[in-house]
């Protein structure tokens, strides 16, 4: 039985990123059922349970080893993978405190380590600020026996960083998303609990934290008003809906920016706030069942699109920009930084929704075609590799080698954490002593202090007078 080993963002309760593995998974498996499959997680357990896979820990690096060099095919993505936000540390790859590009690219140096096929399967590219994230990049998509990217700005930036082998401009796997009936049964449910009126149109809104170059006080506070007027001119009802729920970071609690954004809007009796993270299918057919979807979340514009739902997108990153310059929807498209534009371009998107819905509904099926040949070109690698005899010594060294750097990396953990302790110590015991040094001055300088002192002294005087 075939084995395909495929590492993402995976584990981190984001239903934009669950949605791309699951139907990465299923599109496979339509064509082929003899396939099993292996993921690389940030949390292995949520992996396993949610898509009956076998799981690794991205941080357990001699597994990930032990995985790839008995896989037939290495598939990382899809997802904005290759971008620097935070930055790059070239010498984290193979350790476990790996981030962000060495992440991602530990997967392709692991599999041309083992002589193992790698895809990068429509996979986003950018922004890259560094010219180390861009040499690392370059790097690792020369490692990869194929490629696909999921935009054509990701494509320029690919061939910007000197990159110039071959790869194919396709789309995100999650165009090829398929809604059950439970998931359309859930989403009743779901709209049965808030108190909507039908008659009122509902509009879906999907935000997440940002602050790269701006403030987010500054932008939720303008958005807050400008989603007021919205509701005002038209009676809407919004519906915030969450794609990511971890309280680890504000990055990844969409739950809190709703419900703090929410709070800030006047017309309270037309807001809801989803408090639970839902299934990409449930997302997808509760998107159905809205006049539009106001999105930050590219994964939101996504499964809007599939709806055929109209967008209207705010964006924070140069991928939204993309995802709407396919469907010709610009004009619907606003950023952070132009958030005094939000409400006459909303408007006039609001006006035009039959427009937009006609133009999503030509332009999807050319989408939801080149996502399908991510599959195509999966499958064709994995069938046409010719597996390279591996030098079984060669393999067995490799292996202990990268054992012995994981309990490296695991002792010099064991250190820092030793240390971080010794040091929150230390600063409690200098605080205290600052304390008592403040407590004895404060005494030093009452008055009664100053009594005894003179006590004191006139106790020495009659010692010293009566020994006379």
């Amino acid at each position: 039985m075939p084995a395909i080993f495929i590492g993402g963002y995976y584990g981190a309760n984001n239903i934009g990123d669950d949605a791309i593995l699951g139907t990465i998974i299923h599109s496979l498996q339509k064509q082929r059922n003899d396939l099993r499959f292996i993921v690389a997680s940030f949390n292995p357990d949520i992996t396993r349970a949610k898509f009956n896979v076998e799981s690794v820990h991205w941080r357990h690096i001699s597994e990930l080893a032990s995985c790839v060099q008995r896989a037939d095919l290495v598939v990382v993505g899809g997802g904005g993978l290759f971008q620097d936000y935070w930055g790059i540390e070239p010498n984290t790859y193979l350790r476990s405190m790996h981030g962000g590009i060495t992440t991602y690219g530990t997967l392709p140096k692991l599999a041309d380590l083992f002589g193992i096929p790698c895809m990068l399967y429509a996979v986003g590219v950018g922004p890259l600020f560094s010219e180390e994230s861009r040499q690392q990049t370059k790097e690792i998509f020369s490692l990869c026996a194929t490629s696909t990217l999921r935009d054509q700005n990701s494509e320029q930036l690919l061939r910007e960083t000197g990159y110039d082998g071959t790869t194919e401009v396709t789309a995100d796997p999650v165009f090829g998303l398929e809604v059950t009936e439970e998931d359309r049964q859930h989403t009743a449910t779901i709209l049965n609990e808030i108190e909507w009126k039908a008659s009122s149109p509902l509009v879906a809104v999907s935000l997440r934290y940002w602050e790269q170059d701006i403030s987010p006080t500054n932008w939720t506070n303008s958005l807050a008003a400008q989603l007021d007027k919205f509701i005002q001119r038209t009676d809407a009802h919004l519906l915030f809906t969450p794609f990511q729920d971890d309280p680890e970071s504000q990055f990844t609690n969409d739950t809190a920016l709703n419900q703090a954004v929410a709070g800030k809007i006047v017309n309270s009796r037309n807001i809801h706030v989803v408090e639970k993270i839902l299934r990409p299918g449930e997302m997808q057919s509760l998107y159905d069942q809205c006049e539009m979807v106001i999105a930050m979340r590219l994964h939101a514009s996504i499964l809007s699109v599939n709806a055929g739902t109209p967008v209207f997108a705010i964006a924070y990153d140069p991928k939204v920009i993309s995802l709407m310059e396919e469907f010709e929807l610009q004009d619907c498209t606003t950023s952070l930084k132009t958030l005094d534009q939000f409400d006459a371009r909303l408007a006039a998107s609001w006006q035009k929704r039959e427009t937009l819905k006609n133009a999503i509904l030509v332009h999807r099926p050319i989408l939801q075609a080149r996502a399908g040949r991510n599959t195509e070109i999966a499958l064709h690698l994995l069938e046409s590799h010719q597996s390279k005899a591996k030098d079984k010594k060669a393999v067995e060294f490799a292996l202990e080698r990268i054992r012995q750097m994981e309990l490296m990396d695991e002792e010099l953990s064991a250190l820092k954490q030793s240390l971080a302790s010794l040091k929150t110590q230390m600063d409690e015991l200098t605080a205290k002593k600052a304390q008592l040094e403040a407590r004895l001055y404060e005494m030093e300088s009452s008055r009664g202090w100053k009594l005894l002192e003179r006590l004191k002294g006139l106790r020495k005087r009659i010692t010293h007078l009566m020994g006379k």
